[in-house]
């Protein structure tokens, strides 16, 4: 009976993949439904260093009544939706972007509320403040200083 791929578990990369890998599989610890196959799988470099870990790499049974037939994918172009802009967004203004971003975004015709957090930002106060309807918030965080 064939297998196929049917899901994972997790996949941890340790560094970056090299051109050759080994792979050393081994049955999993976690208990594998009827039909399946588990397989934890460690990927190695040419000299043994595990650089990635699969955890419960999934195979299904495929009977040899179901046909399995290749497919050629078909993009087809969704139409498009006009949506209305939200009508406010506050920009949380922790940096020296905020000014800028708020005056494009009143240029477009958007109403900004531009603030910067401090110490006793009171961010419910700030939600229960705007006006009703959709509401868009961006957070501009602070430079990072080296």
């Amino acid at each position: 009976m064939p297998y196929l791929p049917f899901s994972l578990g997790s996949v941890r990369l340790y560094a970056e993949l090299p051109e050759q890998v080994y792979a050393h599989a081994t049955p999993s610890a976690r208990p594998a439904p009827a039909g399946t196959l588990c397989f934890d799988v460690a990927l190695l470099d040419r000299t043994g260093e595990v650089i990635a870990a699969i955890d419960a790499f999934t195979l299904r049974a495929v009977p040899a009544a179901d046909t399995v037939s290749a497919y050629e994918p078909y993009w087809r172009p969704a139409p498009r939706v006009r949506r209305d802009p939200a009508r406010t967004v506050v920009v949380l203004d922790a940096g020296s972007q905020g000014t800028e971003l708020s005056d494009a975004l009143t240029a477009a015709g958007v109403t900004v509320r531009r603030i910067e957090p401090s110490a006793g930002f009171d961010a419910e106060a700030t939600v229960r403040a705007l006006p009703s309807g959709q509401v868009h918030v961006v957070h501009l965080a602070g430079e990072q200083a080296e």
